[in-house]
């Protein structure tokens, strides 16, 4: 489709060349096919081709008569959060029995989760094993474990990770260990995950909240030499965590930590697209049928 555009990229398309009242296949696939182009890139929320199609939008309900109902004509802005990127205020260090030692670098060693609380930690790390807790099958990590102001150290996955269909799964995920943590009395979760030899993406999971805890991926190359200063090693606490051998200590030395994280949340403007078709009679006008729908999508996948 031939799209009316210049070097800065794509402006409206024109209407369809006709136009009916009637609901016809060559008009819907004429907007099905310019909202979808290659030239929209996706339509992500709150990006420049996302509101060249909410333009069109409005302008194709004052086409076909629709009254504005936003708060500018057919446009309701709002505020939306599409992102998350790591502020300047971002530290980790660690010390064992006192002595400080190597401190791991931010996104090399280690990185804030995007849902991470922003703030300050400082105390004893404390192994809780996988850091998961379900009532239903009488299992706790966190059972007789004080963690009060202290820094939770777990492992990614669950007891019998090899079974995909284990009930587990239902509560291992990074939002639910830091729930637990939380529950829990910590004021930090660091997450470690032995099977994998990057860090977690920092990315947005579509929520505005945070975790109410700072959340750390502790990378499992910087996890080994840490854990060798304490006297074990992640293949020892993977046999502690199955076991729920968490009493006592896997960690033959005193750790402390102290963290420092700053995740940001990246704020867009979007807009609802609203119009309205008014009742022909009196008792139809005080009465309503909503029908919505969305017109962003994925973008670049950038998200989502």
């Amino acid at each position: 489709m031939l799209i009316a555009g210049c070097a800065s990229g794509p402006s409206i398309a024109p209407p369809p060349s006709s136009s009916s009242p009637d609901i016809t296949v060559p008009e819907l696939a004429y907007h099905t096919e310019w909202l979808s182009s290659d030239e929209l890139e996706g339509r992500g929320t709150g990006t420049r081709h996302n509101h060249i199609a909410g333009r069109y939008i409005a302008r194709e309900f004052e086409r076909y008569g629709l009254k504005p109902a936003g708060t500018a004509g057919f446009l309701q802005p709002f505020d939306v959060v599409t992102g998350v990127e790591l502020g300047e205020n971002n530290a980790l260090a660690f010390s064992v029995e006192g002595a400080d030692i190597a401190s791991p670098l931010v996104t090399q060693d280690y990185t804030p989760l995007g849902f991470s609380h922003s703030g300050t930690a400082t105390g004893e790390v404390v192994f809780v094993g996988y850091g998961i807790t379900m009532p239903s099958k009488d299992y706790n990590d966190y059972k007789d474990l004080d963690l009060n102001g202290k820094i939770a150290f777990a492992l990614a996955g669950y007891p019998n990770g090899d079974d995909p269909h284990s009930e587990f799964a239902m509560v291992s995920s990074l939002r639910s260990k830091a729930l637990f943590a939380r529950e829990a009395g910590a004021a930090a979760l660091i997450v470690t995950d032995p099977d994998r030899e990057s860090l977690y993406t920092l990315r947005f999971d579509n929520s505005a909240s945070s975790a109410g805890i700072i959340v750390l991926n502790l990378s499992a190359e910087y996890a080994e030499s840490l854990l060798g200063r304490v006297g074990t090693s992640l293949s020892l606490l993977q046999e502690a965590a199955e076991s729920s051998r968490l009493q006592p200590s896997p960690f033959g030395k005193q750790m402390n930590a102290s963290i420092s994280s700053e995740v940001n949340n990246i704020h867009k403007t979007a807009n609802n697209i609203v119009g309205i078709i008014e009742g022909k009679d009196a008792a139809s006008k005080d009465r309503y049928i909503v029908v919505g729908g969305h017109y962003d999508h994925l973008g670049w996948g950038q998200s989502g």
